[in-house]
């Protein structure tokens, strides 16, 4: 039986029959460490193993309505309230005109004023923030106006709890706040993103252009993942930004970088009004590193490639999200190539090619636009991209 390239539930569906989730492969066994078993990091650890993939939520508020600074207001107290629901807690903070940014024991928080940006990791209850946050930004005149919930299919799914264990489950939970649709994309014996939407806004013209590009990379190259180990010569986030490449990829970005006991690295980067965010999982049998930017570049090519140069993993799902307007700003997607290649970045390491096995395309109510793709590498030489 052929699994749907794409399922599409909307309010008032009843969510039942959805496989199991996993990644198509089964689940490595043994006693693992990682990030999350850490002295600093014990909030996301999970029976099976470290659970890399981020639940993501973005919320959007009507803008210039309600206090001047819009979320920004927020109290640091009550972000740790509303991140202590969610299992985890914050380990750094930094700012600038556009935006906050906030490096978390379970991956990252940007704030600005009429949006917010949630990623965790591990077996953090992502939504489980929603009543308080909800309250909290009522309390500062805020009006939720759109929501996005995200994440791709969980390696360890059985590790997870309320209201995480299925997709249907959190569709539920958001159904009983919101009113929205929930998307399924790609193969579900396999690779594959899930969504819901909450749309009920009318956006700026400046908002309108945003647009999210995320990698999810899996089987790091054994030489790369040591990068993101505690050892004599690599004690400090920052020294684990310069080894392995990270800060060459954003040269112009201030960064925030964390390296924990005994390995895991996270990384938030500002510039300007764009965030950058790394997180790293390096344990050797479910190695895993994440890449996310809401940057706008007319091109993305030299950034996806720069990227893929640094982690080199086995494999890697790609989604682009956004509205219409900024999606069609794009003149080069990484999207239009079969293929990608990248070089060596040492000497011991080789040319890789990266071959694409699935995209699918979603237009959504209200003008948001999607775009996923699964890739794979090739251990053959590398070669030009292909446009499709």
């Amino acid at each position: 039986m052929a699994w749907p390239a794409q399922m599409v539930v909307e309010p008032g569906d009843e969510i039942s029959g959805l496989p199991e989730e996993g990644n198509g492969q089964p689940a490595p066994t043994g006693t693992r460490t990682g990030p999350a078993s850490s002295l600093e990091n014990q909030e996301g650890r999970g029976q099976q193993g470290f659970e890399g993939p981020e639940k993501t939520l973005e919320i959007e508020f009507e803008p210039d309505v309600g206090h001047e600074e819009g979320l920004r207001a927020i109290r640091r107290e009550q972000w740790d309230a509303i991140l202590e629901q969610a299992q985890c807690h914050i380990l750094h903070q930094r700012g600038n005109d556009h935006f906050d940014s906030y490096v978390l024991s379970e991956s990252s928080l940007f704030v600005y004023k009429s949006k917010l940006v949630l990623k965790t990791c591990g077996t953090t209850t992502l939504l489980r923030c929603l009543p308080l946050l909800t309250v909290v930004s009522k309390n500062y005149g805020l009006n939720l106006e759109w929501i996005g919930y995200s994440r791709k299919n969980f390696t360890f799914p059985t590790d997870q709890t309320y209201p995480h264990t299925s997709f249907a489950e959190e569709v539920d939970f958001l159904q009983g706040m919101f009113s929205g649709s929930a998307y399924v994309h790609g193969p579900l014996n396999s690779d594959h993103w899930y969504t819901y939407v909450a749309d009920d806004c009318k956006k700026s013209t400046n908002a309108a252009a945003d647009r999210t590009l995320n990698m999810m990379m899996y089987d790091l190259e054994p030489e790369v993942a040591q990068n993101f180990y505690k050892t004599d010569k690599i004690q400090t986030g920052e020294d684990v930004s310069s080894r392995s490449g990270i800060k060459s990829v954003l040269p112009n970005a201030a960064l925030q970088d964390h390296l924990f006991e005994p390995c895991g690295y996270s990384m938030n980067a500002l510039e300007g009004q764009a965030y950058y965010t790394v997180h790293v999982t390096p344990e050797p049998d479910f190695s895993y590193a994440s890449f996310e930017t809401n940057v706008r570049l007319p091109d993305y090519d030299a950034l996806v490639r720069g990227v893929l140069e640094v982690f080199r993993p086995r494999k890697f799902t790609m989604t682009l999200f956004g509205e219409d307007s900024g999606i069609e700003d794009i003149k080069q997607s990484p999207f239009d190539y079969s293929d990608i290649a990248c070089g060596p970045t040492s000497a011991s390491s080789t040319s890789a090619r990266y071959e694409r096995t699935l995209k699918t395309t979603t237009n959504f109510s209200g003008d948001y636009f999607s775009q996923m793709g699964n890739w794979v590498r090739e251990q053959s030489a590398a070669a030009a991209a292909t446009p499709t």
